[in-house]
């Protein structure tokens, strides 16, 4: 099942549920980079520009999970550039192992259960660049077990 979790790894990349991730404090004072950082400061991580950066992500805007695919789209290309979920560093949550495998089933119970579509009416947009305006729309879900269970009687 590729496909679904590269379908994960690319909602997680544009949503950044979490956009500045866990926050950290400096134990001492640290040079990084040329910048000193004090003792005892609050440091954030701007995951949603790391997960929107046009030097590390090609038409980041766009909502494409064939990134995370190798060429003949048969498996996640695992050295592919990072998906923070919520922390970088070596004391990252430890229910981000717990949170993709639940989100990993669920999404897989949810393909397996329904048949899903768009209202007839949906327009989809051709591109946008700021999805907080994306108009709302209908969802369809069909159960196919009430599918295959009409499909049974009639025949």
């Amino acid at each position: 099942m590729p496909y679904t979790e590269a379908l994960m790894l690319e909602t997680f990349r544009m949503s950044s549920v979490a956009p500045f991730g866990n926050p950290h404090q400096s134990t001492q004072e640290v040079s990084f980079h040329g910048y000193t950082i004090p003792r005892d400061t609050l440091i954030l991580t701007n995951l949603h520009d790391v997960h929107h950066d046009t030097k590390h992500w090609e038409d980041p805007e766009r909502f494409r999970p064939e990134r995370f695919l190798s060429p003949d789209g048969k498996e996640v290309v695992k050295a592919h550039r990072p998906v923070i979920w919520s922390t970088i560093g070596k004391r990252t949550s430890p229910n981000e192992l717990l949170g993709s495998d639940n989100f990993f089933l669920f999404l897989i119970s949810l393909f397996q259960r329904f048949t899903i579509s768009c209202s007839p009416d949906f327009k989809p947009l051709l591109s946008s660049t700021d999805y907080e305006t994306i108009p709302n729309f209908k969802v369809i879900l069909e159960d196919r077990l009430e599918f295959l269970d009409r499909n049974e009687k009639e025949d």
